[in-house]
C-alpha cells in the first residue's frame, strides 16, 4: 500500500499519555494501534467522499492499515488488488493514485492535467475529529484496562 508521510500531534493528550507511559510496551501499543486504526478509517472515508471518479476504480481501492514494527503507524492509500480492465488496458490504482493527487502531464501530448488535491483537503476536513477519536478511544481504553 503506498501512501503520504502526514505526522500530526495530538492536542490535550497529555493527562492520557502520563497513563500510558507506565504500561508494558506491548498493551501500549495495542492501545495505540486500535485508536490510529479508528483514525484511519475516518481520513479514508473521506478521501473517498473526495477523490474524482471515473471508472470508481480508485475509489473503491483506498483504505486504509495499521503497522506497529518500532511505532504505531497508519497508512491511507490505494490497495493492491483492485486492477481492472478496460478493452486492452489495465488500471492499477495503487500506481495512479498519486497523479490523480498532485497531477501530471498526459503521455504523447504533453498536456498538463491539474490535480485534485483530495488527499490533504480530505485530512484538514477531518483533522480534529481524528484528534478527538484518538483521545476519546485511548482515554476509553485505559479506563477499561484500570477499572475506572
Amino acid at each position: 500500500m503506498r501512501g503520504d508521510v502526514i505526522h500530526f500531534d495530538v492536542l490535550g493528550i497529555e493527562g492520557v499519555q502520563e497513563h500510558l507511559e507506565g504500561l508494558k510496551e506491548s498493551v501500549k501499543k495495542k492501545f495505540l494501534r486500535g485508536a490510529v486504526a479508528k483514525a484511519s478509517r475516518i481520513i479514508a472515508k473521506a478521501e473517498k467522499a473526495l477523490v474524482p471518479v471515473d471508472t470508481g476504480t480508485l475509489k473503491k481501492s483506498i483504505g486504509s492499515r495499521v503497522y506497529s514494527k518500532k511505532n504505531v503507524a497508519g497508512v491511507i492509500g490505494a490497495r493492491r488488488g483492485f486492477e481492472r480492465t478496460i478493452g486492452k488496458r489495465k488500471l492499477y490504482p495503487v500506481f495512479t493514485l498519486h497523479l490523480v493527487d498532485t497531477g501530471h502531464k498526459v503521455k504523447g501530448s504533453g498536456k498538463w492535467v491539474p490535480g485534485t488535491q483530495f488527499r490533504s483537503r480530505a485530512y484538514h476536513q477531518t483533522r480534529s475529529q481524528v484528534e478527538q477519536t484518538i483521545r476519546a478511544d485511548l482515554a476509553e481504553r485505559l479506563a477499561k484496562f484500570r477499572g475506572w
